[in-house]
């Protein structure tokens, strides 16, 4: 009979000024934004330790127009999985006793931080009989657990303004070091032939947490809303993303910065991975489409009455608008016959060309849109 436990390391760390204590230091927006989040990974497939200084990169808080980040939250999550096997070659029965686990240290590259450390085991016991005659790791001496696993976990939230900026904003990566040792055992069973083989996964995820105007919604295959049409899913799954288009990018984001404020409007628009020199339209809606409709390659939520803010050219996969000497966002709403009151809200998509139509939509669909973001304005 066996008996097995999963133990998950819960590391409770103190990292000096960069440990928040959210209810004394939680930060809020000024009017006309609110808080908003985007969360990056990276990843090292499963590996056999022992390794070291195996760099894993995070995409850095990559800062639009208007947009400042208050917080970044670091979460490390370590999978062991491997198998056990074990014969007793003694001539009476034995009990032997194995736990599969690793140990796992992780450099974070920020001031005053120390390694964060991850231990996931997964421990067990078998009774075994007398040897069988057959070194099999099966039968009445032998034992074999295949498949097995164990997940570790910690966390890391940082808000010190000046690490934020010098260290998680920019456009390249966080690199952080990772290195690991085989840390499976066993007892018992004096005369034994085991096997105990083991490898190890670490993901590594920031959530990025800064100020708004517009929520993030209209996020294809998530929250009730159709999936992309054209078999083209964003990349990686369930990331903040419209439909991957043909330049492979995963996706188009929306993002936007600035206050919602009708009476000092500085809501400002930015897009990424989009095309390289894509022609792209910034669309207002004054109504939800909660489930969205199928729109060119991608989905689109933005409903009712649509009008045309803006029309720009990409550059490098991203616009900006408006941009200096375009009206305000409220101004060409109104503009355009869409005065905006206080407490109204719109909704927002940025749709773009891409010739390349993949999957098995339309020979028509000759352009894709980012996810939508829906903006509450005031006064």
């Amino acid at each position: 009979m066996a008996r097995f436990e999963l133990f998950v390391a819960k590391l409770t760390l103190s990292f000096a000024a960069l440990v928040l204590d959210r209810t004394a230091n939680a930060q809020s927006c000024p009017p006309g934004s609110q808080l908003a989040t985007v969360t990056v990974p990276g990843s090292i497939a499963s590996t056999t330790p022992p390794f070291t200084n195996v760099i894993l990169p995070v995409p850095k808080f990559h800062a639009g127009p208007g947009q400042t980040l208050i917080e970044a939250d670091i979460a490390a999550v370590a999978v062991v999985t491997g198998s056990v096997q074990a014969e007793n070659l003694s001539t009476g029965p034995c009990e032997w006793s194995w736990c599969l686990g690793g140990a796992i240290q992780i450099a974070v590259p920020l001031p005053n931080t120390s390694r964060l450390t991850l231990g996931p085991h997964l421990c067990g016991t078998d009774q075994l009989g007398p040897f069988d005659g057959t070194l099999d790791y099966r039968g009445t001496s032998g034992v074999t657990h295949s498949n097995l696993s164990a997940e570790g976990q910690t966390s890391l939230t940082i808000n010190d303004g000046n690490v934020l900026v010098q260290y998680l904003t920019g456009t390249g990566t966080i690199n952080f070091s990772i290195s690991a040792l085989p840390a499976s055992t066993h007892s018992g069973c004096g005369n034994l032939a085991a096997i105990l083989t083991n490898s190890d996964a670490i993901t590594i995820s920031i959530t990025y947490t800064y100020c708004s105007p517009g929520a993030d919604m209209c996020v294809p295959g998530r929250a009730g809303v159709i999936a992309c049409p054209c078999s083209n899913a964003q990349l990686p799954p369930g990331s903040t993303r419209g439909c991957n288009n043909s330049a492979g990018s995963g996706g188009a984001v929306l993002g936007s910065g600035g206050q919602a404020l009708l009476s000092a409007d500085t809501v400002v628009f930015n897009t990424a991975g989009e095309l390289p020199s894509a022609t792209s339209i910034v669309l207002q809606g004054d109504a939800l489409v909660s489930t969205g409709t199928v729109f060119g390659q991608g989905v689109r939520c933005a409903g009712g009455v649509l009008t045309r803010l803006y029309a720009k050219t990409a550059s490098g996969g991203s616009i900006v608008a408006p941009q200096s000497g375009d009206p305000s966002v409220s101004a060409r709403s109104a503009a355009r016959g869409d005065t905006i009151n206080p407490g109204e809200t719109r909704w927002y998509v940025v749709y773009y060309r891409d010739p390349t139509v993949l999957g098995g939509c339309s020979s028509t669909s000759t352009f894709n849109a980012t996810q939508g973001q829906a903006i509450l304005w005031s006064m």
